[in-house]
């Protein structure tokens, strides 16, 4: 894919090198031979840091996609509280799925991560999502019409990571040509929504409860939202149980409720994946 299409489209993540001021630059840094050589990555990190701070300038991590308990993660962990108990000119961002997020605030080791300020990522609106793409598609000069836009848009039910799935394929498949198709956006939706299935759904459901995964297949009967009171029925069970489930569904950003007395999926075409349609 040429870098100009990359740059556009793709989310990238880096390790930004900023001013006290918040005004963002880069500065170059190279370690010795010696350095090189003879430490890891929890020593470089820290001489790295101790050399920006004293250039009055901080260093900001991004981390994409977390895991819990990995060595990777704790090893950052560890260098990154020892840095800013230092007094370093750190910070971090990290992004993960709802359960992924739990997951690694629940992890002894991660336990300083609590006190971050949380943000849940929400929906776009659909018309937001439009005009992203036809900015980026006017900036590569490849020709589009509205509707067939809007059609990629509204594929995409607003969610942040089919916004950037479904763009990375449009552009795939357009493979060098100047005019978006219908036929293109058909493509680049069908494998972004395969994708998603096997990049986001399968990861939030395998760390569910048997009991867990058959409550959302009693909500996958349903093309629109589902209402507890049909769940109890379909599961035959009682109140308590449905509200239990109905717990620990919400907490893993599993499903939401938008109205009292009814439930819908959080992730899209996570319904058609349970019916096994996808």
């Amino acid at each position: 894919m040429p870098q100009k299409t990359r740059d556009v489209l793709s989310v990238q993540f880096t390790l930004l090198v900023f001013l006290a001021n918040l005004t963002f630059s880069f500065t170059h840094i190279t370690f010795t031979d010696e350095i090189q050589r003879n430490y890891g990555f929890a020593t470089k990190l820290s001489l790295l840091c101790e050399e920006l701070t004293k250039r009055k300038k901080g260093v900001l991590f991004l981390i994409d996609e977390i895991r819990a308990s990995t060595p990777e993660m704790r090893i950052f962990a560890t260098t990154y509280q020892r840095l800013v108990g230092d007094g370093m000119n750190v910070a971090v961002a990290m992004a993960g799925l709802p359960n992924a997020i739990s997951s690694v605030l629940n992890d002894k080791i991660l336990t300083f991560l609590n006190r971050a300020n949380k943000v849940t990522l929400n929906k776009f609106e659909i018309s937001d999502v439009s005009a992203c793409y036809a900015k980026a598609f006017r900036d590569l000069e490849i020709e589009f019409d509205a509707k067939t836009l809007d059609t990629a848009a509204y594929a995409t039910d607003g969610y942040p990571y089919l916004l950037q799935l479904v763009g990375y394929h449009m552009l795939k498949f357009l493979d060098g040509e100047s005019k978006l198709t219908a036929t293109t956006v058909e493509l680049a939706v069908s494998h972004s929504k395969r994708a998603l299935g096997s990049d986001v759904i399968l990861p939030c459901l395998n760390p569910l409860s048997v009991e867990d995964q058959r409550f959302l297949k009693a909500m996958a009967i349903d093309k629109e939202d589902s209402r507890v009171s049909d769940l109890r029925d379909r599961l035959q069970v009682g109140k308590s149980h449905v509200q239990t489930y109905r717990r620990r569904l919400l907490e893993a950003g599993v499903i939401h409720s938008m109205s009292r007395g009814t439930l819908a999926f959080s992730i899209p075409y996570l319904g058609q994946y349970l019916r096994g349609e996808l």
